[in-house]
C-alpha cells in the first residue's frame, strides 16, 4: 500500500491535543490522517454526513493530550468510553492486522483498552 493510501482516523475526545500536530506530521510523511471524534465513530450527536465507520480506516491512532481530564489513570476513562461504544469493531479492526499507535497519553489508553500484543 503506498503512503497516500494509507487513511489515518486520529482518535479525539475532550481533553486530547496535539491532534493537529500529528495530523500534519502524518500528511507531511504522505498518508491521510482525519481527526475523528469518539462521537463520530459511535454515530451519536453528529449529522449522518459528519459520521465515521472505523473500518473506513487502515490505522487509527489515539493522541496525547490528558483524556477526560488531568488525571491519574485518565486513559483509563477514555479507553472504557472507547470499549462501550466501539469495542466491536476495534477488535475487528486490530484482528485484521490494522495499525494501531498511541501517544503519550494515547498509549495509557491503549494499555487500559488492551489491544497491544502480549496481553490477555
Amino acid at each position: 500500500m503506498a503512503r497516500r493510501d494509507l487513511t489515518i482516523a486520529l482518535l479525539s475526545i475532550e481533553g486530547t491535543n496535539c491532534d493537529d500536530e500529528l495530523r500534519t506530521g502524518l500528511a507531511a510523511l504522505g498518508a491521510r490522517p482525519e481527526i475523528v471524534h469518539l462521537k463520530q465513530l459511535e454515530g451519536r450527536d453528529v449529522p449522518p454526513e459528519e459520521r465515521r465507520r472505523l473500518s473506513d480506516y487502515q490505522a487509527l491512532f489515539v493522541p496525547g493530550g490528558f483524556s477526560a481530564g488531568d488525571y491519574v489513570r485518565a486513559g483509563a476513562i477514555f479507553a472504557a468510553r472507547m470499549r462501550a461504544s466501539i469495542g466491536v469493531e476495534l477488535e475487528q479492526f486490530v484482528r485484521g492486522g490494522r495499525i494501531v499507535a498511541g501517544v503519550c497519553n494515547g498509549f495509557q489508553v491503549l494499555t487500559e483498552l488492551g489491544p497491544l500484543p502480549g496481553r490477555p
